[in-house]
């Protein structure tokens, strides 16, 4: 093997002086070379690390460069400083690079000088901190990580540059250099062990280390793999680190949130069918070579969004000149369609990787502390949010590991609807989470949906108490008649409030009939609907025994919902209309009330403000109408985190399925055709009760 031309031999053995030079420091002795083997090469990369002796050689041979270019330096003469420099800046592919071997030395001399590596010295520290340590071999990784060590125990000053470069460590490498001797995943466990030792010597680092996550968080434009690789490392830091499990699960809510939105923001714009993919988590593969026929577009679009032709047309177009208007109109299209599955893989990814951690808990991971820290991020973001699609998934999967967690969120959505200094948006929004939430869950017992509903019409009634209150005071005061009627606008929360009561009787109608009718409570039974209040002994004895009809024994909080639908509200003519159209179908397929007659009275009422479709003169929407449309927890369509989710999830039942059931011993003929209309009812009622601003086909 031929030695390199820049490679300098010595012949013998010489005591290093002030004056030794970067060559002298780091040329191998013939005495440390056996005859049947070429001396070390400085160019060599991968070249093996020197024997002992030679290393107590070369290792004398460059403390006497540092301390010499150190004491130069502080002198005025800043030339072997930055020869020294130099040795960490300079690119593997340069002339005169510096072989692993020989970085391995300057680190370990270094070492020991750490105490001269003053502030002034911080460009030859930044320069250390900037080498690519973790994809070379064992020896020279735990050499570095000494090196880091020493420096942070010397000088405080340097903690929150240490701190900066490992963290920098957990972002994607999208190409690994030729020297590399490991993978991916193992130089991440490699920047782990050394934040481990980092935080051991310093525990008081823990605000610098989360400002410098925070930092290299991507950006949502970053492609799948970069967010993926970024999010698994900062949830394990917090299995160490647990004083940073808020702050960084905070964060992570937030970066999900924005992603999430943006997406609705996208498929709003959209009018066609999206087909979206899934990533396959390993870090150890070359991103840009899966075979997914987006990751291209993933890799070039996701990282460079912010270079979009400002026109509007694809930079395909200028390479075969003038296009027609139909052409130009397409190419944007599907670019924008092509980042929409990107954003989309990008949230699926991450979603997975947080499941995962709420699946399987360290020794260190606290289910308490972590539900504290999702509603915490609930109520500061993602309440606040109404384009939120999947976020608030990750606070529906928690809930469903304790059945305490479950009924907490329910009683902390309740404290938010019925708050009155609270903002009228965070009080109807929680009323959406309420309706939606005690619709989806799987994991919700019948006692609790009987008691949210209870809760929710008793709520209402009282609100509706309050209003006939002051109808009178001011009838009283007024010595007039008057036949107005509520506003709209004003008492959004009652309405939120009531489309929340037959969301849930629609998706969980079942749940709120009761065991064991008796026939002899058939005085209950309830015949069409009373326009007036019922007098006080029939309201007392409404209150302590349950609603039957038909032999159904309903719950007993259900019993003032026909006060609540005949007031001046007039809740069926507000709320959402697709909504009171299924829960007028669903209570009279399950004999609990009859209401079309009440639905036509109320076609010819006019209210103040009813036409909450409609914009503003100042061209807002109506917070009603927002509000409306939103159903926090439709259908979760995410295709590699769904498997958390569908286990979990209250899928729609058509109200005549138990009909089917029932029928089921006929001939194969009527059972295909029962099959085929359950299979109907099915579409239909999913795409009644699920009218969320995104499109079901979308998501």
């Amino acid at each position: 093997m031929p030695v390199s031309s820049n490679t300098t031999l010595q012949t013998d053995f010489t005591m290093p002086t002030s004056t030794t030079t970067i060559n002298e420091a780091m040329a191998p002795t013939e005495s440390f070379n056996p005859k049947d083997q070429p001396p070390v090469a400085t160019v060599a990369a991968a070249a093996p690390l020197p024997s002992k002796e030679e290393l107590k050689y070369k290792k004398l041979m460059a403390k006497g460069f540092v301390q010499g270019a150190l004491r130069e330096y502080s002198q005025g003469n800043a030339a072997r400083y930055n020869e020294l420099i130099g040795q960490f800046t300079r690119k593997y592919n340069l002339p005169n690079a510096p072989s692993t071997e020989q970085l391995y030395i300057w680190i370990m001399t270094l070492s020991e000088c750490v105490s001269q590596l003053d502030k002034g010295c911080h460009e030859l520290v930044a320069a250390i901190l900037q080498v690519d340590w973790s994809v070379r071999s064992e020896a020279f990784v735990n050499n570095y990580i000494r090196f880091v060590k020493n420096l942070v125990s010397a000088h405080s000053f340097y903690v929150v540059p240490a701190l900066n470069a490992i963290v920098g460590g957990f972002r994607y490498r999208i190409k690994l250099p030729p020297y590399n001797t490991t993978t991916r995943s193992t130089t991440y466990v490699r920047h782990h062990e050394a934040l481990k030792e980092i935080m051991a010597l310093i525990p008081t680092a823990s605000n610098s280390l989360y400002i410098c996550i925070q930092r290299h968080l991507p950006f949502k434009q970053k492609s799948t793999a970069h967010q993926a690789a970024y999010v698994k490392n900062i949830i394990d830091i917090m299995d160490y680190v647990p004083v940073l499990r808020k702050q960084i699960m905070t964060l992570l809510v937030d970066h999900l949130v924005k992603i999430d939105s943006h997406i609705q923001i996208e498929l709003d714009d959209l009018e066609e069918d999206v087909e979206f993919d899934t990533y396959n988590m390993d870090f150890d593969e070359d991103y840009a070579s899966e075979a997914s026929s987006d990751e291209d577009d993933d890799t070039s679009d996701s990282d460079e969004d912010d270079d979009i032709d400002k026109a509007g047309n694809s930079d395909i177009d200028s390479d075969f000149g003038d296009s027609d208007d139909e052409e130009q109109q397409k190419q944007p299209h599907s670019k924008q369609m092509r980042q929409v599955r990107s954003m989309v893989r990008r949230l699926d990814s991450m979603m997975q990787l947080i499941f995962n951690h709420f699946n399987t808990p360290t020794k260190a991971f606290r289910t308490d502390e972590m539900y504290a820290i999702l509603l915490d991020s609930f109520d500061r973001t993602v309440l606040k949010t109404i384009r939120s699609r999947y976020t608030q998934f990750l606070l529906f999967y928690f809930c469903s590991l304790d059945a305490q967690y479950a009924s907490h969120f329910l009683d902390h959505l309740f404290q938010h609807v019925t708050d009155p200094l609270r903002p009228n948006v965070t009080r109807i929004a929680a009323a959406a989470y309420i309706s939606s939430y005690v619709a989806r869950a799987k994991f919700m017992p019948s006692e609790t949906i009987q008691d949210a509903m209870a809760k929710l019409c008793h709520y209402c009634e009282d609100l509706v108490d309050q209003y006939e209150a002051n109808a009178i005071n001011s009838l009283t005061a007024t010595t007039t008649s008057t036949t107005g009627t509520p506003s709209v606008d004003r008492n959004e929360v009652f309405y939120a409030s009531m489309q929340a009561i037959m969301y849930i009787f629609c998706f969980r109608w079942r749940d709120l009939v009761l065991p064991d009718a008796d026939d002899d409570d058939d005085d209950l039974v309830m015949e069409g609907v009373n326009d007036n209040k019922p007098p006080p002994h029939q309201q007392q004895q409404q209150q302590q025994s349950p609603l039957l009809e038909n032999n159904k024994k309903w719950s007993r909080g259900l019993r003032n919902i026909p006060r609540l639908l005949t007031t001046r509200f007039y809740p069926l003519k507000v709320c959402s209309t697709p909504v009171v159209r299924q829960f007028v179908k669903i209570a009279h397929h399950a004999n609990f009330m009859y209401l079309y007659p009440l639905l036509e009275k109320n076609k010819d009422m006019l209210l103040s403000g009813v036409n909450v479709n409609a914009t503003s003169a100042t061209g807002a929407r109506h917070l009603l109408h927002t509000v409306q449309t939103f159903f926090p927890f439709d259908p979760y369509k995410l295709e590699g985190s769904k498997k958390f989710i569908d286990g979990i999830y209250f899928e729609w039942i058509p109200e005549d399925a138990d009909d089917s059931d029932s029928d089921s011993d006929n001939g194969s003929s009527d059972e295909e055709e029962d099959d085929d209309e359950d299979s109907d009812a099915m579409s239909a009622g999913m795409t009644a009760m699920s009218i969320s601003p995104s499109p079901n086909s979308f998501l």
